[in-house]
Parts: structure tokens; C-alpha cells; sequence
């Protein structure tokens, strides 16, 4: 109706206008084209009519009027109003309606208009691409500088969109500034914003190329496109390449068009296109990955439809083509090109399920890559580089795995690759791969310490790789890796396995010194990993490899030694490991071979390079100018002084072990400068400060560096030697440090030095513990000298009210001076320090003293001092919590606060806390009781360390291991206080307990790290870092191993261990009771499960040590817990308790026979705990002589469970009955009632035993018997720590973080004095031999959270029947209409749904329904044929009928979008792209076109440059899409939503103008 009113209204304008002239009539339209008159709004509509009647009613261009009418018209009036539009709704329509009234002027006037019109355009297109380019958003050539020129139009867009509507005019008209605009159009889509770039390829170029019918003899060709684009993609504009090429027509880019041409340009010869292609798979956005895959599926479609021969360029390194095809191999070319796209855009999902399916056509593909008898190979294998590229950069970790799993297994060696593409692969992505922390966990089947599978294939890949590339690459594929390790932070996980994989390849000669520099950063890189023993492992196998690979002859020494400065004494290199010798070997062997030093001297023939060089390092390290200057206050280098020690050890080593007479000799020669220097500390006044204090540091790094941790050998000449040259310089180091001590340290950085001089004394008291005292006679008068004048220090009074530096500095100084003493007091009794005068003097003063620092006190006996009660009373934290209880109670928070402080920073954590926890739980503190003020604050610090350890492994093990190693020490200090550690056990009996059950379920990046730890302290002496690295469990598992260490070495013949270990035995069941009671969830490996599961096992370690007595009071607890419902785990071990008291006591035996008259209905299953028991009946009866009477009960008790009806109960019976009858027939057991039972008892086992041939019956009785705990296990012979905390958990089904390997028990327990009363291993390898197996013993309602089921239905979903089979036909069109004006939208709305590219008719007969239920307009479908399909009319239930259908076939989708898009559709696709909008922010015009993507291909990428907007639908999960057709119902829900939140203002607005 609108529409035929506007005709009538215009018919009735022109009715007298037309005989006035055209100019008249042309003023006449533009007035009718405004809404009430000149000043009113244009409307697009009437603009577009106003087109049509120009190209109709212009007679001609000769018309002077006609043509002067036209002029005024297109630059006096579309084009002033085109610059001011935005192309933005909603002036969209308006501006595609103008842009085609101002191409009908140019094609009736004369071309001086065209030239007028674009102009404009022209000059703002250059301007906005010379702006872009200067800006640098995109990178590009041809900017031009100077200011740039202020645009005519306020929208580039609309410039655009005039030159895209005149460029067929441009292209006519010579001279118009056609030849302009190709080079700008592309220069836009390269630099340009993505809305023009769009249009560009969308609009303008196509327009420019030739196209079938064109009247244009010369256009653009798409050669000259090419020719400028092929260089985009080396400027980074991959991107805009592939946009212009997939927006092209496939007969311009491959060949298949009619033009006549002699030279058809034909993409696919091209070597840059197939390398932009194969860039593209792999960009990182997908919009650009389904463009480049577009565009390689356009061209193997033309290659099978032509059947031609052609073969691209080949590559200028080797004479194979990224691409060909013949006729002859079409049909095995397509399988191999369809293959490959399957796989690419199967990559693009993130489900593992869907990626594995396509893994092994990839070793299909790479097979074809194998050239055949004439030397053509069906398939290049960049390609299939690209493909794992993808893989290796999907968000699907799993899928990550399994693919570099399988590229690992491949072989790559054999198959063609190019060597330099290959190496840069493995040096790239399959390292970007392999930093992937969780690859390298152990499977299933692997246990505890095995070496990761991940581990084991990157060995096998890299020893192959370099032994089957070519020589001249291994260096240089070496170097790029090591660099790729050193180029980004690693884990230390992945840069172990790597560097232990590395460590195989056979030793060659690779690189210099640029190999050791790049090592040494790798080396830097692992420093940042908080694991110490991962980083010391790592930093072995780092030098390992550089031994392997380094080419000695082009490094010096000095470039060795400054690589090994890098790797840490105390981690990986400390001397007497198996890498110290390897060192040595190596160093030895190479000895001639490596490159001379510049400038050094010639190398005596008699001696070694190493022994010359290291006499030469040692002489310039210890030269220092006799003038030192500003370096005269600056301490030596440490590093320094630990990099000539260590080349110092590693000459004399090499000395001694090839030279049995030369080691002494070297060592001398090495040390006669040190020695030199030392002996002048005393006799030259004016010794340098810097040369002493250097000399004092290479004699420290010596004496620390010198000895082995372990394994040292039966006689070391060389540390006899450093320790005779140490004692002839004693008296001068002792004389010096003293002086230095007590008068010379005023500056803050002699603080430095203070600790220096401590340190030197410390090695010189060991070097004495091992040499004799009797050789240091001087150093009781030392100790004297250094003790009083640091207390005269302390003591000494200040007039000043402040303090001065010098002062501080000597106060410091003297407290350290006096806590070494202490130290010393306690760590060699054997001098007797307390003995001395000076001694007696530091204790008196600290006692008087106002101190309360943090100094160590002296032991001193009660003789010392004046009488007290309490031993504790008058020293150290005795006096201080009695007298500051307060003070002390602060002191510990605020060293709380640092520890917490410092969480995060690792390196400092562990030491603060270890001194932490030594200060917290001193003997005396944890001697207080727990009701004090101390007491409580002790336990309120316990309590916060025990939250912490449950997220940081390792707290939790300091604290426990500390406790422990106090309250049963190994060697005690002092032998009266013994008995006094232990008591305050008893004050902390919840803490051993928390001990016992400890194991938090921690995160599975912590339980890998777990596992590594185990793979490299299983390695041994392998792996260097176990000997070198201070062994410190921070494991989980460690705190249980101490807990049942602490308890293994327990005494019950000592009252109060006996007192201690049944108060642990009580707490233990009364936990267990508790747990019986509680309601929380009890399925297997549950937490529940896992603390009954540590209960019971360390109750099995305390149960020898148990008297009668007390078992005696906790028999009936033990019986009711194997009466309640447990997991198999906790079964088996309450029966192994069970058994093995019965026969320590045989007294109890009578009372077991009750568990069986328990009331029946309570135990049902929980019978066949104590049924199992009896299946150990000999064991149970081993030491009673007359077993008559108990086999007999044992009979009668068992044979009425035979009967029971539950089918578990009959099997354990009958299986007990087996037993027990053995046992009877073995011990000739006599008696009326037996004959009587004889008869039933062997016609139940002989029906027993003929069902095993039969059915599942016969199978569970035979299963049953196989079964571990009733087959192979014997309970006194398998009684083992091995047994209980690994065998036992694997073989029940106890999750593996439970199972404690013996090795780390023995590790423990090898550092204590006594004897374990438990055997570590298991003496029998029958138990450890056996498999787990599918019977496992379960109870009735473990799980005691049950929800239970309600068969009622709370809600029930209505199915709308369909209003075709339940309304009359007659009155559909008035219930149509009806709806209608209910919902208050216009019959024609203005949403369409284009779902040509859906193929499933069940998701088009889903989406019809859908449209037709939120009011759409229309819905396109590919073919009308679908809505006849059964499927369709299934889910659309005749949504079709009511619903506007139209056909639009994919070919005419842009044609149709176009055509919408000028309607005033806005174009929105679903589809995640890079520039893609959240549809939860996106606000839908009222005009708009939903496009749908197919099921598997989304939008092709043709499509994709035509839309105006991506919307994509936020998600959560780890799948990429929603279905098509869930996608479109969102859309549309959210679209009308929004629509009918505006609809719902207008009303109002509306009614409130018509009451006014």
C-alpha cells in the first residue's frame, strides 16, 4: 500500500512538469525525494526511483540542458550530500541509493562529469592510504610524506562506494583516472582499516577485472594483481593477501576462464602463492586459515576438472614442486588432496575424539611423500609440516600429545623433508611442544620413578635426527636448539628430559665457544626452577652434552673454566661424583688438543696444558696491585675464588689418577702462591687488604670444595696434601682473622669479611677433627682471645645516645664472633670449651645480660650455676618465656610474618623456614605445656603451618622432621637430656598424629614433580645431583616415611616409648571410630578412604610392640571396625591386624568366635572380614599345640554362612571352610561331632569345586582363590614395610599416590643408629611378583551419601501439537493474522535467515521452526525441495506454512547479499573471527540478514569479506561450536528480545502524542 502511494503521489508531481523541461523535472524529483517538503528527511526509497526515471527520461548526453540538469544534479546535490553520510545504520540504504543516482548521471553526461565526480574519491583514497601507511598499522611501501590532506567526505567508506559504483564508467572513459585506481585499491586493501579492505575486494576490484560479456578490451588482469601482491606476504600482510586472493573468481587465479589470451595466468604454477597458502594454514587466526584452505581447495577442484599437466615452481634449494597434477594420477591425487583438507579442518575442532580418528592418515600422506621408480613423489612434505604445526598449536593438550607422540615414532629421517625446513621445525614448534610440562608424565602401567614415555621417544628422535642428517647440518641444527631452550623460560621438567635426552647423541665435533655460551644461558634459564634437585639434574646433563659436542681444538682453557663457573658446586660438580670423573677423563684426554690461550707461552713438552694453565690462573688470581685505590674496601669476588678452586681439584685430580707420584707434587706447585701469601699475614705490615682477603677465600672454597660429600675414597692424597698445606699456614690464619675480629672491621661492607673470617675458621676446626687437636694446641687460646674481647665489645658503654657505625659494626661483629663459638661448643664436645674460663664468663653475661637476641646459648650443667628446680629455668628460652613470656609470644609472630613474606621468593623460603622451625620447636619450647601462654602460641604457629602444608609441599616435612630428630635424636648431645626430648613428644601427640595420616591431595603439575624427583633419586650416582644436592623430601609422602621411621625405632621395653606408642595406638582407633561415624562420602580413593586406609596401616607397624595388656583393652574396637563397612584396602589390613594378634595371643581366640553371633541383619557382607581371617587358620594356630578344641569351633562357626543366602558370604565361607578342614585332616583332628560334619563338610566342597567348569559361580570360586591375600600372602612371612605401604595399595586398588616404594623408607631410616624393629623390604618376591586382579572385596553401602531417587516427576515437558492437524485449513490464514496483530510486529518483518549453506535436512526443518516461532521474515534455503524431506516436516511440524521460504542457491549468495545489502540489510554472520563481536554486547540493527555457515566449513571464505559483521556465541567449554541450528536460535532469540525491548517504549511514546 506505501509503495502504490508513492507512485500515485509522484505521477501526480510530474503530471505538469514533464512538458517544462528536464531541468524542471529533475528540481521537481529532488523536492519529491524529501519527507514534507525542501528541508525535510531524504527517503532511500524515492532516491532510488529518482535513479530509474533518470536513466529513462535523460534523452542524451547532446542535450546542453539535459547535460547542465545532470551536472547540477550529481555535484550540486548526491554528492554534497554523500560527503556529509556515514555508511553506518541507518543511512546505509541512503547511500547505496545516491551512489546509483550518481552513477546514471555519469552514464548519460559527458565524461568531464565522471572525471568531477571522482575526483574527489580519487584524492581522499590517496590521502587515507598515505596516512595508514605512515602510521605503520600495516606495514607498507609507498607512503608519501608531508601533511596529509583534509578529506572531502566524512566517511572513506562512501568514497569508496563511489568509485566502486563508477569504476565500469572509469574503465571507459581513457584518461579518467582508471589507471589510478588498481595500485590505490590495493594499497587500501593492504594498509587499509577492515571495512574498507572488505569493500575493496568485495566492490571496487572485481568491478576493474575482466569478466565474460565486458565491452572493456583493457582491463586489469589478475597477473598484474599477483605481481603486486605476491610480495605482501614477506611484509606480514598474510592476512590481506589472502583476503584479496579468496575474493577473486577461480577462473582468473587458476586458468579456467574463456578470455582470449595466448598467456593464461594460472595461480597454481606459482612457488609464492602455494608458500602464502601453506602461511596461511598456519596463522593463528581462523579467518585466515579458512581462506588459505578455500583457496588450496579451489585449486585441486580446477586441477581434477582440467586433468591437465602442471607443476608449480620448484624451490630454489631443490628440484621438487610444492604442487602438480597429471591427468594419468587424478584419481590417487584427489584421495591424497582430500585426505589432507579433511585433516586440516578436522584440526580445527578442540576435542581429542575427533582429532585422534584423522592421526594416522598423516603417516598415509607422509608415505606418498616417498618418490616412486622415476623420481616424483605424489605429495611435498611442507605440507605436512603445516598440518603438524596446526596440531602442535591447538588449545587440546591430549591431542598436542598423542600428535608429537606419533611425530617422534615417525622416522622423519627416512621420508624427503628438506634438511633446513626439518631442523627449523624441530627447533620451532615440536620445542614449543616439548615445553609442555604435563607431556611427561608416567602412564598407567609405568610405576613410580619409571622414566616418562615422552622422555624415552625424545631420546630415540634425537640421537636419530643427528645421526641421519647430513654433517654439514648437525652443527647448526645443534646450535638452534640449544638456543631455542635459552631463547624462552622452560619448567624444569621439560628442560631435564631434554637435556638428559640430549646427553645420548654419540660425541662429535660440533661447536666452540658460541655453543658454550648458548649452554651457559640454558644453564641461566634453569637457575629460575625453585627444584633444586631437577636443576642440578639438569645442569649434569647440560655438561655432559657440552663434553659430547664441544670441539676442543677452537676453545681455550679459559673459555672451559668459565663455563663451568656456571654449573653449582653443591648441585651438579661437587668433587668424587662419577661427573667429577668424567670431567677429569675428558679434561685429560684433551688435554694437547685444545686451542691455545693469545699471548700465553709455549707449553713445556714435560708439562700437562691443564697443569700450566691452572699455575698461571692461580698467580693471576692472587696478583693485586701493591696500590689498590678505590678496590681497596671491596671484597674479592667469590665466584672468582670458587672458579680457581675448582680447576685447582680438577688438576690435581687428573694428576694423581694418571700420575700416581704426581699429584702431591702438583697440588704443592699449585698452592705455593697461596701458601706464600698466607704466611705473610702476620710478617707483612703492609700487606694488600684485597690479596688477604683473596688468599683467606680460595683457602675457604678450597677446604669446602675439597671434599667429597659421599663416597669418599679409602686414602685421598690430594685432600691429605690441601690439608698438611692448611695446617703449616694454622698459626698466621689464626693470628690474622683475630686481629681482624676484634679491632679492624668498622665498615658495613667488612660485615662481608666478618663472615668470611667465621667461615675460614670453621674449615680450619674440621680440618683439626680430622688432622688431631693436638696440631692446633694455639686454638683454645683463639677461642679465649675472640670470647673476651667480643664480650668486652658488648659490655663496653656508650656516652653518645645514639650509636656510631664503627660502634654497630664492632657489636655485630662480636655477636657473630660469639655464635660461632657456640656453635663450635656444640659441634665438637670433644674440645671442652666448657671448661675454659672465657666459657664461664660468656654464659654469666648472657644470663645478666639484656640480650634476648638471636644468639645460641652454651650449654651449661647445673654446677655451672645456682641450684633450680627446673633444668630449663636459668638458660636460653627457659629464662626468656618465664620473664618475657610476652615479648617471646611477639618475637614469633613477627618471624612468622617474614617467613610468609618471603612464600613466594623459594630461594629464601626453605632456609627461613628450617631456622624458623628450629627456633619455634627448641627442646625447651616444646617441653612447655600446651595450657601457658608459650604453649598456646606454639600451637596456634603448629596449626598454621600444617594449614600452609596443605597447598606447599615440603612445610609440613620441615616441621615433622625437626620434631622428630629432637625428640630421638641419633646421637643425643647430651645423654641425661634424653629422656627429657622425648617426654615433650607426649605434649604434641595431635601433631605425630597428623604426621601419620599426612597427604593432601595435591595438584597434578605437584604429583609430577613428585614422580621426577623419584625417576632421578632412583638414578643413584648416574645422576650427579644426588651426591651433589642435600637431600631434602619435600614430597608428601616424606611425612608419613619420618612418622613411621620415628616409630619403627621405638623401644617397647622403654616405658616411656611402650606409654607413647599405645598412647599413638588409642588416638589411632579412636580417629578410625570417628571416621566410622562420620556421613561423608566413602568411595574408593575418597579422602575417607585414604586416612582408614594410613590408620590402619601404621596400627600394623605398632602392633608388635603392643603387650597383652593393652590389646587386651582394645580387642573389641578392632573387632567392631572389621564389622563396619570398608573399602577392600582397609579390609585386608584390619584382617592382617587381626590375624597377627590372634597369634601373638592366642588368648584372644575365644573371644573372635562372637564377631560371628553379632546380629546378623548389622553385618550382612562385613562377615566375610572375619571369614578371611579363618582362611589363615594355620597361621592364627602356629604356636598352640592343641588346636582341637579351635579347629572344631572354627567348623561350626563357619558351615551355617555356607548357607547364607548373600552370594559373597557363601564364597568366603566355603573358602574358610577349605581351610579349616585342611587343617583338621593335616592335624588328625578326632571326634563324634566331626564325623557327623565330615559328610556335609566334603559334599560342600565337592559341590565347590564341580561349579568351576560352570557359569560365573565357578568362575568367582575360582577367582577367589587366585586371589592375592588368600593365595600367595602369608601374614607372618610377608610382616614388611614394603608389604604394607606398596605392595598391599596395589594391589587393592588404592590410588597410586598412596604407594610408599621401600626405597624412600630406606633412605630414612639408613641415617639412624639403631635398628628398625621392622623389616624395609619384603623377604619373599613371591607377594611382590603378583598382578592385581579383578575380585576385590567390597561391603554393603560404603557410600553412606546416597541421594536417594524420587520416582515422582517434578516437572513434565508439554509437546505443542501441531496447529495443521488440530485446526481446520479454512482457518489458518485468520489465526495467522491473528498472531499477527496479537504480537504487534508488521506482516513483513525485517529479519531474514539465509541458511543456503546448511546440507542436513534436520537442522533446516529445526531452523524453520525456529524462525517461525520468533516472527522472521523469511528463511533461504538452498533448494525448495528440502521442505518435502521427512526429516525437515519432522522438526519444522509445518512451521514451512506459515513461514516465507525462498531459494537462493550458493553460487547466487553474493549476488542476493548484495542486493540486501542495498536494500538497508545489515549482513551478520555467525562465525569467530578475528574482528568478531561478543553477542552478549552486540546491539542488531531492525533490518538484518543472519547468515548461517554450513555444519563443518562455517562461511567459506569467499563469504566472509561480504559480511558487515561477525557475531560469535561466548563459551566455556572446551568444544569449538554449537550446532547450526542452536547457533541460529540464539541469534534469533537475542535479536528479537532486543527488538521487542524497543517495540516496548514506542507504545508509550506513541499513546502519549495521542492524548495530548
Amino acid at each position: 500500500m506505501e509503495s502504490l502511494l508513492m507512485v500515485v503521489d509522484l505521477l501526480q508531481r510530474l503530471d505538469g512538469v514533464l512538458q517544462s523541461g528536464f531541468s524542471s523535472t529533475v528540481q521537481e524529483l529532488c523536492r519529491w525525494c524529501r519527507h514534507g517538503g525542501e528541508q525535510g528527511a531524504l527517503d532511500a526509497g524515492r532516491v532510488e526511483v529518482f535513479g530509474l526515471l533518470v536513466e529513462k527520461l535523460a534523452p542524451g548526453a547532446e542535450d546542453r540542458d539535459v547535460s547542465s540538469s545532470l551536472r547540477d544534479l550529481a555535484v550540486g546535490w548526491c554528492l554534497p550530500l554523500l560527503r556529509h553520510l556515514q555508511l553506518e545504520e541507518p543511512s546505509w540504504r541512503l547511500v547505496y541509493s545516491l551512489c546509483g543516482l550518481l552513477h546514471a548521471c555519469c552514464r548519460q553526461a559527458p565524461p568531464t562529469l565522471l572525471r568531477d565526480v571522482t575526483t574527489s574519491s580519487l584524492s581522499d583514497l590517496r590521502s587515507y592510504t598515505e596516512e595508514r601507511g605512515r602510521a605503520g598499522l600495516v606495514e607498507g611501501k609507498g607512503a608519501r610524506s608531508g601533511e596529509s590532506q583534509v578529506p572531502e567526505y566524512s566517511d572513506i567508506r562512501v568514497a569508496v562506494e563511489v568509485l566502486v559504483r563508477t569504476a565500469p564508467l572509469l574503465l571507459l572513459e581513457p584518461g579518467a583516472g582508471a589507471q589510478e585506481l588498481l595500485p590505490l585499491a590495493l594499497t587500501a586493501v593492504r594498509v587499509g582499516e577492515d571495512s574498507v579492505a572488505s569493500r575493496m575486494v568485495t566492490g571496487l576490484i572485481p568491478a576493474l577485472l575482466w569478466h565474460p560479456g565486458s565491452s572493456v578490451s583493457k582491463c586489469p588482469s589478475a597477473q598484474e594483481i599477483w605481481d603486486r601482491v605476491k610480495h605482501w606476504g614477506k611484509t606480514g600482510s598474510v592476512f590481506r593477501s589472502l583476503l584479496l586472493l579468496s575474493s577473486l573468481p577461480p577462473h582468473l587465479l587458476f586458468g579456467t576462464g574463456d578470455r582470449p589470451s595466448p598467456d593464461t595466468f594460472d595461480l597454481r604454477i606459482c612457488l609464492e602463492f602455494w608458500e602464502l597458502v601453506q602461511t596461511g594454514l598456519v596463522q593463528p587466526d581462523n579467518t585466515s586459515r579458512k581462506r588459505a584452505m578455500y583457496l588450496l581447495k579451489r585449486a585441486v577442484e580446477v586441477s581434477n576438472t582440467l586433468r591437465s599437466e602442471i607443476r608449480s615452481e620448484s624451490q630454489a634449494e631443490s628440484n621438487t614442486c610444492l604442487f602438480w597434477w597429471s591427468g594419468e594420477k587424478s584419481k590417487q591425487l584427489v584421495q591424497l588432496w582430500e585426505n589432507y583438507i579433511l585433516i586440516m579442518e578436522t584440526l580445527e575442532e578442540n576435542q581429542v575424539h575427533v582429532i585422534r580418528p584423522v592421526l594416522p592418515r598423516l603417516k598415509s600422506l607422509m608415505d606418498a611423500t616417498v618418490s616412486n621408480d622415476k623420481g616424483h613423489s605424489f605429495f611435498h612434505t611442507s605440507w605436512l609440516l603445516c598440518a603438524y604445526k596446526r596440531i602442535f598449536e591447538t588449545e587440546n593438550k591430549t591431542a598436542m600429545k598423542e600428535s608429537l607422540f606419533q611425530f617422534l615414532d615417525l622416522g622423519v629421517t627416512k621420508y624427503p623433508f628438506r634438511t633446513q625446513d626439518l631442523c627449523e621445525f624441530v627447533c620451532g614448534p615440536v620445542m614449543d611442544a616439548l615445553s609442555e610440562s604435563t607431556f611427561y608424565s608416567r602412564s598407567p602401567e609405568q610405576v613410580i620413578g619409571s622414566r616418562p614415555i615422552l622422555a624415552e621417544k625424545l631420546q630415540t628422535f634425537f640421537v636419530n635426527f643427528v645421526e641421519n642428517v647430513a654433517e654439514e647440518f648437525q652443527g647448526d641444527f645443534l646450535m638452534k636448539l640449544i638456543k631455542s631452550m635459552a631463547a624462552k623460560h622452560w619448567c624444569a621438567i621439560p628442560i631435564l628430559f631434554i637435556s638428559q635426552a640430549l646427553v645420548h647423541i654419540p660425541s662429535r665435533k660440533t661447536w666452540g665457544v658460541e655453543g658454550l655460551h648458548a649452554i651457559r644461558e640454558v644453564m641461566c634459564c634453569t637457575m629460575t626452577n625453585h627444584q633444586v634437585l631437577l636443576r642440578g639434574a639438569a645442569q649434569c646433563y647440560l655438561l655432559q652434552t657440552a663434553m659430547h659436542l664441544t670441539n676442543v681444538e677452537t676453545v681455550t682453557l679459559s673459555d672451559i673454566s668459565n663455563f663451568l663457573a656456571f654449573i653449582r658446586t653443591e648441585e651438579a660438580l661437587s668433587r668424587g661424583t662419577k661427573l667429577w670423573m668424567e670431567l677429569c677423563e675428558w679434561l685429560h684426554s684433551n688435554d694437547r688438543n685444545f686451542r691455545p690461550e693469545e699471548g700465553a707461552a709455549e707449553l713445556p713438552l714435560e708439562r700437562s696444558a691443564l697443569s700450566f694453565y691452572v699455575q698461571n690462573l692461580v698467580e693471576q688470581y692472587l696478583k693485586v696491585p701493591v696500590t689498590e685505590g678505590e678496590n681497596a674496601s671491596l671484597m674479592p669476588d667469590c665466584f672468582e675464588a670458587q672458579l680457581v678452586a675448582r680447576m685447582i681439584l680438577l688438576a690435581a685430580d687428573i694428576e694423581g689418577q694418571y700420575n700416581t707420584q704426581g699429584d702431591r707434587k702438583a697440588l704443592v706447585c699449585f698452592l705455593h702462591p697461596l701458601l706464600d701469601a698466607l704466611k705473610k699475614l702476620t710478617t707483612r705490615a703492609y700487606l694488600p687488604v684485597l690479596k688477604a682477603d683473596k688468599s683467606l677465600q680460595l683457602l675457604f672454597k678450597l677446604s669446602e670444595m675439597s671434599v667429597p660429600k659421599h663416597h669418599r675414597r679409602p686414602e685421598d692424597r690430594v685432600l691429605n696434601v690441601l690439608r698438611e698445606c692448611l695446617m703449616s699456614s694454622v698459626e698466621q690464619v689464626l693470628e690474622y682473622t683475630l686481629r681482624r675480629l676484634t679491632s679492624e672491621l668498622k665498615t658495613v661492607l667488612d660485615l662481608d669479611r666478618c663472615h668470611l673470617y667465621l667461615a675460614v675458621m670453621s674449615e680450619i676446626m674440621k680440618t683439626l677433627s680430622v688432622v688431631g687437636w693436638a696440631r692446633g694446641c694455639c686454638i683454645w687460646r683463639y677461642i679465649c682471645s675472640l670470647t673476651h674481647a667480643s664480650i668486652q665489645h658488648l659490655q663496653t658503654s656508650n656516652d653518645d645516645e645514639v650509636l656510631k657505625l664503627r660502634q654497630q659494626i664492632q657489636k655485630v661483629v662480636a655477636r657473630a664472633s660469639l655464635a660461632w663459638i657456640c656453635k663450635i661448643n656444640a659441634q665438637y664436645p670433644e674440645l671442652l670449651l666448657d671448661s675454659l674460663d672465657a666459657a664461664k664468663t660468656l654464659v654469666k653475661s648472657v644470663l645478666i645480660g639484656p640480650f634476648n637476641k638471636k644468639l645460641e646459648k652454651p650449654f651449661c650443667s647445673k654446677e655451672d650455676n645456682e641450684p633450680s628446680d627446673d633444668v630449663f629455668s636459668a638458660e636460653g628460652w627457659g629464662k626468656l618465656y618465664r620473664s618475657e613470656e610476652s615479648l617471646c609470644a611477639k618475637s614469633l609472630d613477627l618471624a612468622w610474618k617474614v617467613v610468609l613474606d618471603l612464600n613466594s621468593n623459594q630461594l629464601h623460603f626453605w632456609p627461613t623456614l628450617n631456622v624458623y622451625v628450629k627456633i619455634v620447636f627448641h627442646p625447651q619450647l616444646l617441653s612447655i605445656n600446651g595450657e601457658c601462654g608459650i604453649g598456646i602460641k606454639v600451637k596456634e604457629i603448629t596449626d598454621k603451618l600444617l594449614e600452609i602444608s596443605q597447598t606447599k609441599t615440603g612445610v609440613f616435612n620441615v616441621l615433622i622432621t625437626h620434631c622428630c630428630q629432637t625428640w630421638l635424636p641419633a646421637v643425643s648431645p647430651v645423654e641425661g637430656f634424653l629422656q627429657d626430648y622425648f617426654i615433650s613428644a607426649e605434649n604434641h601427640m595431635d601433631l605425630f598424629l597428623e604426621a601419620c595420616l599426612f597427604g593432601p591431595v595435591f595438584r597434578k603439575d605437584q604429583r609430577l614433580i613428585q614422580d621426577v624427583h623419584a625417576h632421578i633419586e632412583l638414578l643413584g650416582d648416574e645422576c650427579a645431583a644426588n651426591t651433589g644436592t642435600e637431600c631434602e623430601s619435600r614430597d608428601d609422602q616424606s611425612v608419613r616415611i619420618c612418622a613411621i621411621n620415628f616409630l619403627c625405632h621405638l623401644n617397647g621395653s622403654n616405658s616411656l616409648h611402650r606409654k607413647f606408642m599405645e598412647n599413638v595406638f588409642s588416638k589411632l582407633l579412636e580417629k578410625d571410630e570417628q571416621l566410622r561415624n562420620t556421613k561423608g562420602r566413602y568411595y574408593v580413593n575418597s579422602m575417607l578412604h585414604r586416612l582408614k586406609n594410613r590408620i590402619w596401616q601404621t596400627l600394623l607397624v605398632l602392633l608388635p610392640q603392643m603387650n597383652q595388656v593393652f590389646l587386651s583393652s582394645i580387642i573389641e574396637t578392632v573387632y567392631q571396625a572389621g564389622l563396619s563397612d570398608n573399602q577392600a584396602s582397609v579390609k585386608y589390613l584390619i584382617e592382617w591386624f587381626i590375624i597377627l594378634m590372634l597369634q601373638k595371643c592366642p588368648e584372644f581366640i575365644d573371644s573372635f568366635w562372637r564377631c560371628f553371633s553379632y546380629n546378623p541383619e548389622n553385618t550382612k557382607t562385613s562377615i566375610c572380614t572375619f571369614l578371611a581371617v579363618l582362611v589363615h587358620i594355620n597361621v592364627i594356630l602356629k604356636n598352640i599345640s592343641k588346636k582341637d578344641q579351635h579347629l572344631k569351633k572354627a567348623l561350626s562357626v563357619i558351615l551355617p554362612w555356607c548357607l547364607n543366602h548373600n552370594f559373597s558370604v557363601r564364597l568366603y565361607a566355603l573358602l574358610a571352610l577349605q581351610q579349616v578342614w585342611e587343617a583338621c585332616l593335616q592335624s588328625k583332628v578326632e571326634g563324634k561331632e566331626l564325623q557327623f560334619l565330615a559328610p556335609i563338610i566334603e559334599s560342600c566342597l565337592e559341590q565347590a569345586g564341580n561349579k568351576q567348569s560352570t557359569g560365573n559361580a565357578g568362575k568367582n570360586w575360582q577367582r577367589i582363590q587366585d586371589h592375592f591375600f588368600f593365595g600367595k600372602f602369608q601374614p607372618l612371612e610377608d610382616y614388611s614395610l614394603e608389604a604394607i605401604f606398596y605392595i598391599f595399595p596395589s594391589l587393592s586398588d588404592v590410588i597410586e599416590d598412596e604407594w610408599i616404594p621401600p626405597w624412600k623408607f630406606s633412605r630414612v631410616m639408613n641415617r639412624m643408629s639403631s635398628s628398625s624393629s621392622l623389616n624395609i623390604f619384603n623377604p619373599r618376591n613371591q607377594l611382590c611378583d603378583v598382578k592385581l586382579t579383578d575380585w576385590i572385596q567390597r561391603d554393603k553401602g560404603y557410600d553412606h551419601a546416597e541421594v536417594s531417587q524420587d520416582d515422582d516427576w517434578t516437572d513434565i515437558q508439554k509437546k505443542i501439537i501441531p496447529w495443521k492437524n488440530s485446526v481446520p485449513d479454512q482457518v489458518l490464514e485468520l489465526i495467522c493474522q491473528q498472531r499477527t496483530t496479537n504480537s504487534g510486529k508488521p506482516s513483513d518483518s525485517s529479519l531474514i535467515i539465509v541458511a543456503s549453506l546448511i546440507d542436513k535436512s534436520a537442522n533446516l526443518g529445526g531452523l524453520c521452526r525456529t524462525s517461525e516461532i520468533f516472527g522472521a521474515s523469511a528463511l533461504v534455503v538452498n533448494n525448495m525441495h528440502c521442505v518435502n524431506d521427512k526429516q525437515f516436516q519432522a522438526l519444522s511440524v509445518s512451521a514451512e506454512q506459515w513461514l516465507s521460504v525462498i531459494e537462493v542457491r550458493p553460487a547466487q549468495l553474493v549476488e542476493y547479499l548484495q542486493q540486501k545489502k542495498t536494500e538497508g540489510h545489515t549482513i551478520i554472520g555467525v562465525e569467530q573471527t578475528a574482528n568478531s563481536h561478543n553477542l552478549a554486547q552486540y546491539s542488531f540493527p531492525e533490518k538484518t540478514l543472519l547468515l548461517l555457515g554450513n555444519e563443518r566449513e562455517g562461511i567459506p571464505a569467499n563469504l566472509i569479506q561480504h559480511l558487515d559483521v561477525c557475531v560469535e556465541i561466548p563459551q566455556c567449554g572446551v568444544i569449538r561450536s554449537l550446532n547450526v541450528h542452536v547457533s541460529g536460535a540464539l541469534l534469533m532469540w537475542e535479536y528479537t528480545r532486543q527488538q521487542m525491548l524497543k517495540q516496548s517504549a514506542r507504545p508509550q511514546n506513541g499513546t502519549a502524542l495521542k492524548r495530548k
